[in-house]
């Protein structure tokens, strides 16, 4: 199971359609799903179900999306906290949708940046019908979301 395929799936998941998803990857729609096909195959069950013009997730889908969206999360922090040159580095990446939060996340963010001035933090006001979460997801432009 690569990371890659599980990006896929969390994208495919939360627009409810490959053609969808597809757009939102910038991969071909037959693509992405032999890609889903396969992870099907490799996991012994279906993902996904078609209802009219809408995929609905199984129950192993559900699972599978919750599971990968943790793991993704973690892949991105492993990768963000390797040390690069022989120091301790580290970078925060959050992402807020409302004003008031990112005030409010900004002044907490000051103790962070106090106690590890080798971490990066970066902090941004999100529109979400202009930067949809799971494209952020997908290109690991972000560590925390709200």
């Amino acid at each position: 199971m690569e990371l890659k395929i599980l990006r896929h799936f969390v994208v495919i998941a939360h627009e409810r359609s490959f053609s969808q998803a597809a757009i939102v990857l910038r991969i071909s729609q037959p693509a992405l799903s032999r890609q889903i096909k396969a992870l099907e195959d490799e996991l012994g069950t279906r993902l996904l179900e078609r209802h009219h013009r809408e995929l609905v997730l199984t129950p192993a889908g559900s699972y599978l999306y919750d599971q990968a969206q943790a793991l993704l999360k973690d892949a991105g922090r492993i990768k963000a906290g390797v040390p690069r040159n022989g120091s301790s580095t580290g970078a925060l990446r959050i992402s807020c949708s409302e004003p008031s939060v990112v005030r409010e996340v900004s002044k907490a963010l000051s103790s962070v940046v106090t106690d590890f001035p080798n971490t990066s933090v970066t902090l941004t006001s999100t529109n979400t019908s202009l930067d949809p979460l799971p494209l952020g997801i997908e290109e690991d432009k972000y560590d925390f979301f709200y």
